[in-house]
């Protein structure tokens, strides 16, 4: 019986570890702990784009002249942007966390990062509706004059 056994299990063939091996083992973990700090970096430059965006339209009274709804529009979409980018740096609601427990902790830190990562695309989606909607505006100015 053990010689039927056997067959089935494949043969293993072992190599030393290069130093690529070590390199990206070494880097693994660092890379998964700095995912999060970028998150946070990239809500928090979203905050100051949609600042100076924001502030932009509305001390430049000039692109936006005109059509009342144009303007409204594009200042909510940069505010929703600032909004969004707020959210995520807020900390993340989880019911409870225990610290004893490393399972309990990944599924926070996950979590966590899922919500960072949400929030950035949704910020980075209004972002991109308000600039379009500048430059759309623009267009048709300039065609108009």
């Amino acid at each position: 019986m053990s010689d039927t056994n056997e067959e089935l299990i494949p043969k293993l063939k072992v190599r030393p570890a290069t130093q690529r091996d070590i390199f990206f083992l070494n880097w693994g973990p660092e890379l998964v702990k700095n995912q999060f700090n970028l998150a946070s970096e990239l809500l928090k430059q979203q905050i100051t784009i949609c600042i100076a965006l924001l502030s932009v339209s509305l001390i430049f009274d000039n692109i936006l002249k005109g059509d009342d709804r144009w303007k409204f529009l594009i200042l909510l979409s940069f505010l929703l942007g600032l909004i969004f980018s707020f959210i995520g740096l807020m900390p993340f609601d989880r019911q409870q966390v225990c610290l004893d427990s490393p399972d309990d902790i990944e599924a926070y830190q996950k979590d966590s990062l899922k919500h960072k990562k949400r929030c950035i695309k949704a910020s980075g989606a209004m972002i991109l509706l308000g600039l379009s909607l500048i430059i759309f505006k623009v267009g048709i100015l300039t065609i108009n004059t």
